[in-house]
């Protein structure tokens, strides 16, 4: 197996980086960052390209995260797409930030399904909406995360 893939990174505003933690500690000034991204990867029993995109908005006490990730596999000739986005907000400066966030992921039909499908080709779809509280200890770090999420889950079609 092997792969070969690259990103791009354009800060519109300030900086931000895929690393970031994506909870806030204290206000934040206005950052507004893109991350565009993608590889060619060969594996057992696929082989495929992928991009994905990475947008984020920081200001004061907001912060939104929309991802998004598509993959176009040749050997079974199938699309997959996934997305998240995030809406949090700093309830209380240094010990409390809430946040929700939905996602979901999308698989298509297989053109040409292969013979056997091992647990490294099945598909598992679902979707989900997911309340979150983080209680901080110190920057970047949630000491407690309480919440629910409502998953919406199937498997792919083309899994027996």
């Amino acid at each position: 197996p092997w792969g070969v893939g690259a990103s791009f990174q354009f800060n519109a505003v300030g900086y931000y980086s895929r690393q970031d933690t994506p909870f806030l500690y204290v206000p934040v000034p206005l950052t507004v960052g893109l991350v565009l991204g993608g590889k060619y990867d060969e594996r057992e029993q696929e082989r495929f390209i992928s991009v994905n995109g990475h947008l984020a908005l920081r200001y004061q006490r907001l912060i939104v995260l929309l991802e998004d990730y598509f993959k176009r596999e040749f050997e079974f000739g199938s699309d997959t797409n996934a997305y998240v986005a995030q809406v949090g907000f700093l309830a209380v400066p240094k010990v409390l930030m809430l946040a929700v966030e939905y996602g979901a992921v999308n698989a298509g039909e297989f053109d040409e399904p292969p013979a056997v499908l091992t647990s490294k080709t099945g598909r598992t779809i679902g979707r989900g909406v997911r309340g979150t509280s983080h209680i901080v200890r110190r920057p970047g770090e949630a000491i407690g995360r309480h919440g629910g999420r409502a998953p919406v889950r199937g498997r792919h079609p083309d899994v027996v």
